[in-house]
């Protein structure tokens, strides 16, 4: 597997949430080491790989800290979490723009680096004024907050594809590999 190839399974299991009742199957921490293995063996290509290593290894933690006896998603994990993915969006993205196979996925990565960041910068501030909770919760979100609750997460989420459209397609090229 390439290491883009790993950066991509792992941030899908990250993502998505195999659960039994309440256990998780698949838990966020095989997600985050590989996402950490593939990003370890290109982080000296580009600084913006070096930053996306340094932000999942924050993704680990706080991916640890959930499987913990009390581990629930508490304010701060769930910051630490979302701070790791953007900075391995942010990160990744910045080293596509150079690294990238293609002028079309070069300029689309920068695009989805500064359209994810300020998706993620929107949240933290809204977060507080729509639901009077630290993180966005759609329990905690009532009235004309739930339809911006619901336009922010959609917008996150396609954005997400987008970022992982672009590790799809560029886990092959030659400047990305070990």
């Amino acid at each position: 597997m390439t290491p883009l190839g790993m950066v991509f399974g792992g941030l899908l299991l990250v993502v998505l949430d195999f659960r039994i009742d309440w256990f998780d199957v698949l838990p966020d921490v095989i997600g985050w080491l590989m996402v950490i293995a593939g990003l370890n063996l290109v982080r000296g290509r580009h600084p913006g790989l070096l930053g996306a290593f340094i932000a999942s290894c924050l993704g680990l933690v706080s991916s640890l800290v959930q499987l913990l006896p009390d581990g629930e998603l508490t304010p701060l994990v769930a910051v630490g979490e979302s701070v790791a993915q953007t900075g391995v969006v942010f990160g990744v993205c910045t080293a596509l723009m150079t690294l990238g196979p293609e002028p079309r996925i070069r300029s689309q990565a920068g695009l989805v680096r500064w359209l994810d960041l300020g998706l993620a910068l929107i949240g933290v501030v809204l977060a507080p004024l729509l639901t009077g909770a630290p993180t966005l919760s759609f329990a905690a979100a009532t009235g004309p907050a739930v339809g911006v609750f619901l336009l922010l997460v959609v917008a996150a989420i396609v954005v997400f594809v987008w970022f992982m459209l672009l590790v799809w397609a560029s886990r092959e090229a030659a400047d990305l590999q070990r």
